[in-house]
């Protein structure tokens, strides 16, 4: 989930948070012109590895959705709906799962990595 955090206007001379009406600063007594704009800041929290690594379990793909890749948690999605419809045949059991075991490692490392990827884009969007 998303969190606003509304932050107080401040006084441009000593970074005192200003009290209304805002326009002189109680603590240095600086003029601060028209009225200080509040700054709204959306935080986006960190997203978990290991949930991005659960969910590619569950389904090839949701991991990457997780991690907001989302084209190819798509086309993940729909090899691993194939692969359970070939895995609903008898024979077709024995070639699915072992091409689901490989895929659920990459897939789950790849997923892991773009988690990181975000954390790491959210991170610096913060620092500017």
């Amino acid at each position: 989930m998303d969190a606003l955090v509304l932050q107080p206007p401040r006084c441009r001379a000593c970074d005192t948070i200003l009290q209304p009406p805002g326009q002189i600063c109680s603590a240095c007594h600086a003029e601060q012109g028209r009225a200080p704009q509040q700054i709204m800041q959306q935080f986006v929290p960190a997203k978990s590895k290991g949930t991005a690594v659960l969910l590619t379990f569950l389904w090839l793909g949701a991991g990457h959705m997780y991690a907001e890749k989302i084209g190819v948690g798509i086309a993940l999605a729909i090899i691993d709906t194939f692969l359970v419809l070939l895995g609903l045949t008898g024979i077709g059991l024995i070639i699915a799962f072992p091409i689901w075991i490989v895929l659920f490692i990459i897939a789950a490392l790849l997923s892991a990595s773009a988690v990181e990827q975000f954390n790491a884009k959210t991170a610096a969007m913060y620092l500017r």
